[in-house]
């Protein structure tokens, strides 16, 4: 990025599927003080415009295409669609596009810099540039820019639901320490686990415990990329059991999108590795949360819920009192309990040693 201009205060918007050059990006931001705008990759061209424009991004970084299940989503084509609106060919000076078969498998064929191995896809020469082709040619170190406490980190804008998007800015020392503190605390890390959010980086969640929580507290986070269902029901737990995933963090409404499914899609998986379940998002209805913990947790695992759930929490709690639940209000409240694997006296002296690294880094901050 300092290579095609970017700089310090910048802001640079971020609009890729769920590969791992989307939170590489983030954190190379992060890294020369950039401010990075994620912008989901389901959005139209019309409110990926909208946030281009409000922020005054000079800067887009994209993918040629994403995947979502067996279908292909032609990414670069709404980048290009979004910058002939709301007079974003005066604001946008450069695009950076990564080609997705060659940054998921590097082996992949390279091309002239410049260009794309992708026919189909629209090349603005001088605009446009090629990420695959110009990453191998950077230093292998780039200096941190120093930043003060109050900086700021990113820009998200809410979905634009209920009236015009707004965009909430993120300041650097304070969200990197309520990412790490809550990720920490909610979810019991210790250093062998495995963590997968499965919240896309567009969502608010998916900066917090896909990237910045894990990644401070120098944790492993796994990146999902899809659907649950694609190419089964078992999709998640595949996952879970490939990779040794300890702590599983997704929302109600994939948990209720599973469960017609039925008891035998979780048991034809080993998810022993598993000692923390997580919900996100909206309330979690009784039943969702029964089959979470009887069918994918064995009635082994404790069940978090992150803070802003707090007012629905009580309620699901009592009605299911005779399970473990851990959540966060002020405090940290949970239950006492002897059995193995869960939390006793505030002291979790357990952990799950393993091999299975998917993304991972030392603190940011020492």
């Amino acid at each position: 990025m300092k290579s095609q201009g970017v700089k310090k205060g910048d802001v640079v918007t971020i609009y890729m599927p769920m590969i791992p050059q989307l939170p590489m990006t983030m954190l190379a931001c992060a890294r020369i003080g950039a401010i990075h705008s994620v912008v989901f990759a389901g959005f139209s061209s019309e409110a990926l415009s909208s946030r281009i424009a409000a922020s005054n991004s000079k800067v887009v970084i994209t993918a040629d295409v994403g995947m979502r299940g067996t279908k292909e989503i032609q990414l670069k084509k709404i980048v290009d669609e979004a910058i002939e609106k709301n007079n974003c060919q005066d604001i946008v000076s450069k695009v950076l596009v990564y080609e997705r078969e060659r940054s998921i498998a590097p082996d992949s064929t390279t091309t002239e810099e410049g260009t794309s191995n992708n026919n189909d896809m629209n090349w603005v020469s001088g605009r446009d540039v090629n990420m695959n082709d110009i990453l191998p040619k950077q230093r292998p170190y780039c200096p941190p820019e120093s930043m003060h406490a109050e900086d700021p980190s990113f820009i998200l804008y809410t979905s634009g639901s209920t009236g015009m998007p707004k965009g909430l800015v993120h300041t650097t020392a304070g969200y990197a320490l309520y990412a790490a503190s809550t990720f920490q605390i909610t979810f019991d890390h210790q250093p062998d686990d495995i963590f997968a959010c499965v919240a896309d980086c567009g969502w608010v969640t998916g900066h917090t415990y896909v990237v910045y929580g894990p990644l401070i507290s120098g944790g492993t986070t796994v990146i999902f990329e899809s659907t649950p269902l694609y190419p089964d029901a078992g999709r998640y737990w595949d996952m879970v059991q490939r990779h040794k995933i300890s702590v599983f963090y997704t929302a109600p409404t994939a948990i209720r999108s599973l469960i017609r499914f039925g008891d035998d899609v979780p048991k034809k998986y080993d998810l022993s590795s598993l000692r923390i379940l997580g919900s996100v998002g909206e309330p979690i209805n009784a039943a969702a949360w029964k089959w979470y913990y009887d069918a994918v947790g064995q009635k082994d695992c404790t069940i978090v819920d992150t803070y802003w759930q707090v007012s629905s929490i009580l309620k699901h709690f009592l009605e299911c009192s005779q399970s473990p639940f851990i959540f966060l209000t002020e405090t940290l409240c949970s239950c006492d309990l002897d059995r193995d694997r869960r939390p006793h006296s505030y002291k979790y002296p357990w952990c799950h040693p393993n091999e299975a690294w998917i993304l991972c880094s030392s603190p940011l901050w020492h």
